[in-house]
Parts: structure tokens; sequence; C-alpha cells
């Protein structure tokens, strides 16, 4: 009845290890011992151990090491809802012994009779079983036939009685020796009961959920980060784990810009259901006006694994947008609150075998490959369609120093389009914008989001409603590469130094050297004259440089340092301060 577990070597001709001998683990010391058992022609022994407590706790050491030469031993004890840790010297004598009392259930356990005994009063062994064998010969010719039943292993579909050693026992009494009177517990139908696993309450700089912004007509900065916030986050889940609920709202500091979200999933089997309701808010200023759009939007979505590694999703969407000017003059007060209302669907492939070498480290490879179809309610021939693939690569150079490869493209067709901004960084805390780069407002844009990582350029150096990008960064955990132990300082543990080079472009038309790009045509209105200016730029951009990366107060903060070539001009160098991960 004991479980003996945690060897050591104590010192020469003894050693140490935990047993539950008594009820509680305690640590025993042993040494080897021999007698002698015959002599003929040599003597043969008979090697054993004794073996002597040494503690006499009240509850259980988990775990223990011992360093011989130290002449030290550790130990862990579980104690005051905390595990301890204990440091102890031990010399070199025979220790000594203790006398420990068994606790009560070691003490009823040993009262269980051994494979072979019987109960008090119960009938013999043998008697037993050819009872059983009679009731196995009745049960079998009276209900089931042919079929074979393994009467230790199964379950009973009816109640029947046995004549065990002149006692009727009821037929349960066959799975095991059970005292009489025992009742099997009834059998209860599992009710969901769900417990908070999640409660986040910090300063923010992300929004909840990401989605395709309204299209403000291209007169200021990008934020795809809504700038400082509280975020508040609960997170509950059942006992099994089948299902969760997750509500959040990111309060702005102006109250304005705020964000709601609320989701429900089913993970019962292979195949993940997951309702999400989301609303947000985003202020945006053109020309003379300050536009606010709020927009709810509605998600069902189903996922199917293929394999750890593969999946598919597919997404239908509901979304509704409230276009406010806000009323800062007569004009403005007099435009009325345009409303839209946008179904679509949206299918994934998703490829992920990558495993983590720490923060913002990975090796490995994983991609996406996407297609959206967005159909706006009110007006049948409105539509968009969004394609694109993100493939994302990483080759670990030595120990924890990688090189991470990015392709992105993508496109939006239709009636309707989506303008992509290139240049920049995600999620850059003051982002500037270049109003001088041609918008091509014939495409009939109904969203915006940026490409990105561009880095050397403000937002806007190119744009259109297709783009394709490559990033390429070498990174070093510097202080996590050279000493190799652990390192308690969560900021030095997560320092890296990068080196990245960025290229790509973005354009209308079919491809980015057509003479139908709007980059290549630019409209200057002097007066009453109107002058259009066809320019040879070439379309594609790039940007190399250098940055630094670390977490602080539990925030992954990147700065970079980038020159952009444009036209084989290198331009001079841009700061970027920002807060996200990978690319």
């Amino acid at each position: 009845f004991a479980n003996e577990r945690f060897p050591a070597e104590y010192f020469p001709g003894y050693f140490t290890y935990l047993s539950d001998e008594n009820g509680i683990f305690n640590r025993y010391v042993a040494r080897f011992d021999s007698a002698i058992i015959a002599v003929d022609t040599a003597i043969h022994y008979r090697y054993f151990t004794r073996s002597v407590p040494v503690t006499n706790y009240s509850r259980n050491i988990l775990w223990q090491d011992v360093n011989s030469r130290a002449m030290q031993l550790a130990e862990v004890v579980y104690d005051d809802h905390s595990h301890k840790i204990f440091l102890e010297d031990f010399g070199t004598g025979p220790p000594l012994a203790e006398t420990l009392e068994k606790t009560a259930f070691m003490s009823l356990l040993e009262q269980v009779p051994q494979p072979g005994q019987a109960l008090p009063g119960q009938p013999a062994p043998e008697e037993k079983k050819a009872a059983r064998q009679r009731f196995f010969n009745v049960y079998e010719g009276d209900t089931l036939g042919d079929k074979m039943i393994d009467i230790d292993n199964y379950v009973f579909e009816r109640q029947a009685f046995v004549d065990l050693g002149g006692e009727k026992q009821p037929v349960w009494t066959l799975e095991a020796d059970s005292t009489p009177g025992f009742t099997v517990p009834k059998k209860l139908n599992y009710r969901v009961e769900y417990s908070m696993n999640e409660f986040v309450t910090q300063v923010d700089f992300n929004f909840i959920n990401m989605t395709y912004q309204p299209f403000a007509g291209g007169g200021s900065p990008i934020f795809l980060n809504p700038g400082f916030n509280a975020l508040f986050k609960v997170g509950m889940t059942d006992l099994l784990e089948d299902y969760r609920i997750v509500g959040g709202v990111r309060l702005n500091i102006n109250l304005i810009n705020n964000e709601y979200i609320f989701s429900y999933s089913n993970l019962k089997r292979r195949l993940d259901k997951e309702v999400v309701l989301h609303r947000v808010t985003v202020e945006n200023v053109t020309g003379y006006d300050i536009i606010r759009n709020h927009s709810h939007e509605a998600y069902y979505i189903l996922k199917w694994p293929f394999s750890p590694v593969l999946a598919v999703r597919g997404t239908a969407t509901y979304r509704n947008d409230a276009t406010v000017v806000l009323s800062t003059d007569i004009v403005s007060l007099k435009k009325q609150t345009i409303y839209t209302n946008w179904g679509g669907f949206k299918g994934e492939l998703i490829y992920d075998n990558t495993r983590s070498l720490g923060l913002n480290l990975h090796d490995g490879t994983r991609y996406k490959i996407f297609g959206e179809y967005y159909q706006q309610i009110e007006k049948g021939n409105q539509q968009l369609i969004v394609l694109g693939l993100d493939f994302r690569h990483y080759i670990r150079i030595h120990r924890t120093f990688i090189w991470a490869n990015r392709f992105a493209a993508s496109t939006s067709l239709g009636h309707n389009k989506l303008i992509y901004y290139m240049g920049g960084v995600d999620n850059w805390l003051v982002p500037k914008f270049i109003q001088e780069t041609p918008i091509d407002y014939t495409q009939n844009y109904a969203f915006q989001t940026l490409a990105t990582n561009m880095r050397g350029f403000h937002q806007n150096i190119r744009n259109g409603n297709n783009f394709a990008l490559i990033n390429s960064e070498l990174r070093m955990p510097v202080f996590r590469y050279l000493y190799n132990r652990p390192i308690r300082s969560d900021f030095l543990n997560n320092f890296q130094v990068v080196g990245f080079v960025d290229a790509g472009t973005a354009w209308t038309s079919w491809n980015p050297w057509s003479g139908e790009n709007s980059l290549y045509t630019k409209y200057i209105y002097n007066g009453s004259l109107l002058i259009k200016l066809e320019q040879q730029r070439d379309p594609l951009v790039g940007g190399f440089g250098f940055g630094v990366r670390s977490r602080i107060l539990g925030y992954f903060m990147r700065g970079d340092l980038a020159w952009g070539v444009e036209d084989g001009r290198i331009y001079r160098p841009v700061f970027y301060f920002s807060l996200s991960l990978d690319f």
C-alpha cells in the first residue's frame, strides 16, 4: 500500500526516498545489507535494504532533491495555500529514526482483504466463483442467447439477484466485492455550469476586433490603433471547456472612440461554432468636416480543423455603418446621417506549424489564403470582393537567432473597392499621412485599410485597390543568445535587435506599370484652371534600417529607424514607435 518516489544518494552507503507508508509522504533513509543464505564452494548472500523514517510531518513532502557533496537537501511542502521550499543540512552519521502513526485512511485500507481473501462473514472465494458461474449460465440462457458476457466488466440492463453462499445479493455485487447495503448512485445528466477563467483590466493601445474602416477620403492618417484607452475583458468557460463566453469593452480617454464586443463559442465537437457581436466608433477628419463612423457587426464563424496545423474557417457577416457629420457650422448641420448595411461571407484556409522560441521568435511556416464577398443590402449593384494571402516563413539560423520573411498581397474587385494605403507600420502611435499622393476616386472605394510594413515612409506613399509586399527581418535576442542561463529581467530576456528590408507597392488597374495606374496622373486645380499632370515614377518603393524591441510593463514595444528608397533616391530616416508583434 505504499508509494515510493524521488530516490537520491544520501551519503556513502545510504540513500533516501519519499514514501507514504503511513498515509503521508515522509522522508525515509535506507542502507543496503546482506545475509548468508548458503555455503558450498562459495558463500551465497541475500541482499536487502533496511529503512527508517526520518521525518514525521502532518502534510506531504511533494518533492525532494539532495546534494550529497554539499550535504544539503531541499523539499517542497504545500502549506497555507502556497508551495514552500525548505533547505536542510544533514550529517554523515546514521539519522535518527522517527515513529510514525498510520492515518485513519491507511488503517482502514489495510483491513481490505487481499486477492484471494474473503471478508468476515462472506463466503470463500471458491464458493463465490461457483455462484457467479451459476448466475452467468442462467442469465445467458434467459435473455442474451449466445452473447458472451464479461461478468467483471459490463453494464447491467436489469436488476436481478443471485444466491452467494446462502445470502441473496443484487446483481451489481458481481462487479466488485461490495458490502451489503451499497446502492449504485443515480446517473445524472451533466448540466453546463460556467466559471470565470479570464479577467483583464489594463491600459491598451489596440482595437479588440480589427475590421475595415469606412473610406474617409484620404485626408488624414489612418489609426488602426485607437490610442490610449482602458480595456476590460471577462472570459468564462464551462467545466469541460466545451463552451466559452467572452465580453469586453474598450473605453477611450475621450469616451468617443469606444468599442464593445461579445462572443459565444461552442467547441464541443470537431466543428467549432462562434457568434460575435461588435460595435466600434471611429472619428476622422475629411476636409472641413469631422465624421464619426459607428459600425455594428455580427459574425457567425464555423471552423473545421483537418489536422493540428491545417484548418478551414468560414464567416458570415452583417455590418451596419452610420456616418455622422458633426455639426461644426451651418453647412455640416444640414448634412444627413448616412446609413449603409452590408452582408457578406469570408472563407479562409489557415496553416500554422510554427513553434515558439521566445516572444516574437518563431521557427516554421504559417500562411493564410482568404476570400471575402460583401453586398450592400440597400443597393443590389453595390458589391465588394477581396482576395488575398499572407505567407510567413521563419528560419532558425542558430539557437534563438532567426531570419523572418513575409510575403503578402491582396486585391479588391467589384463595383465598390477597398483602398490600401501603403507606408508606416502597424499600430504606429503617431502616424503621419502623405496627402500629395493622388487617389483615384472613380474606384468607388467603400472601405480603407493599411498595407504595412513599409518602413522609411509615411502612410500613403502608394495607394490603390491592390498591393504586394515583402518583408525580411533578422531578429537577434541579444542577452538571451549570449547568456546560456535564465534571465530574471523581463526587459533583458526579451530585448531584441532587428535589421530589416521592406519592398512593395500599391496600385490601381491590372498591374503597377499600366498607364491606368492613378500614380502616374496628378490633377492640379488653380483658380479656373484644372491641370492634368502625367508624371514618371517607379511604382516600387523600399526601405531598410534597424530597430530594437522588448517588453516593458507587459507591452511589446518597438522602435525602428528606417531609410526609404524611391526612384533610386534614399530619403532621410524616419523613426517609428509602435506596439505590435511579428511584422
